[in-house]
């Protein structure tokens, strides 16, 4: 499907759904999005598993200097601020392609223009997205170097279509139970897949850190349904990918099930709007029973019992 809005007219279609105040404050404007025809031909998009949308959460920023505040005067950052997704990634085609102004809309934050991180010759532009279904997340983060010509930020020199990946679902490598609480420990995700980028950037540079979200559940109650991150509480801070993840579980006064999921963490500190899939369920609470998970066994210890993986 050919897309209906030229990027000639951007500021001009941007202009009309917002007047720019002190929010944007690019001098000029400052274009991006999938601009020309590099896919096979055809224009490019972004692509999710979860639904035609293409993505139903994202944020864009300057490399090095967004930060995920909303609406915080005294926060700073150049980034989309409180700039709905759907308004920057059209739906169109198989999905949404992106297409939008620094310097068009009110809602955005700062400005791009002279903002080069540390150790980049040029200013860096990234779009985080993530969407979901009852039973999966999915992510894309990508990023490319501002042109001389042209979009000055046009990702479909990508080559491809941003099609979204799934979040690794955590995997939980040990707990040790002491009734009612329980300790769990859940190795780095290995995420190698959902990054996007021209020569200027690595995958080390947009994708920092994973976050486990957790829900606590009555026994035997039914899974998680929802993806949407804001219906699940952060069991702790972001770590780095490549290092493991540990807490302690103390909320449980009753029988209850604790589900895991996972969100990517990306540069500047924003994160996935959804999360993974569930991982198994870990028992907590004053009595414990057999633990039903395959391909773990459990070692007995003095205060508590240890679950580790099995070598059948």
């Amino acid at each position: 499907m050919k897309k209906l809005l030229g990027f000639a007219t951007v500021a001009v279609v941007l202009g009309i759904a917002g007047a720019t105040d002190a929010g944007a404050v690019c001098g000029a404007p400052l274009i991006f999005g999938q601009a020309t025809p590099n896919c096979g031909g055809g224009y490019c998009y972004v692509v999710s598993p979860a639904s035609t949308a293409g993505a139903t959460g994202g944020s864009f920023w300057a490399l090095g200097f967004g930060n995920p505040a909303v609406d915080s005067p005294t926060a700073g950052g150049d980034d989309s601020d409180g700039f709905p997704v759907q308004d920057w990634c059209r739906p169109s085609g198989p999905g949404c392609y992106l297409v939008g102004d620094w310097g068009g809309d009110e809602r955005v934050d700062g400005c791009i223009g002279g903002k080069v991180a540390a150790g980049k010759t040029a200013e860096i532009m990234v779009v985080g997205l993530s969407d979901g279904n009852a039973g999966q997340g999915f992510f894309a983060v990508a990023a490319v170097g501002r042109q001389p010509t042209g979009s000055d930020f046009d990702y479909a020199n990508i080559g491809q279509n941003l099609t979204l990946a799934p979040i690794p679902t955590p995997n939980i490598t040990n707990t040790v139970r002491t009734a009612p609480n329980v300790a769990i420990t859940v190795n780095s995700p290995a995420i190698t897949a959902g990054f996007f980028g021209d020569a200027s950037v690595t995958q080390g540079d947009l994708v920092k850190s994973y976050r486990i979200y957790k829900q606590v559940l009555a026994r035997g109650a039914a899974a998680p349904s929802t993806r949407n991150r804001s219906a699940w509480t952060a069991a702790g801070a972001a770590v780095a990918v490549g290092q493991p993840f540990s807490y302690t579980e103390t909320s449980c006064a009753t029988n209850s099930d604790i589900w895991l999921a996972t969100a990517v963490v990306f540069d500047s500190g924003f994160e996935t709007s959804f999360v993974s899939g569930n991982s198994r369920p870990v028992q907590c609470g004053p009595t414990i029973a057999e633990p039903s998970d395959k391909g773990f066994k459990v070692i007995e210890r003095k205060g508590g019992s240890t679950r580790t993986p099995s070598s059948n």
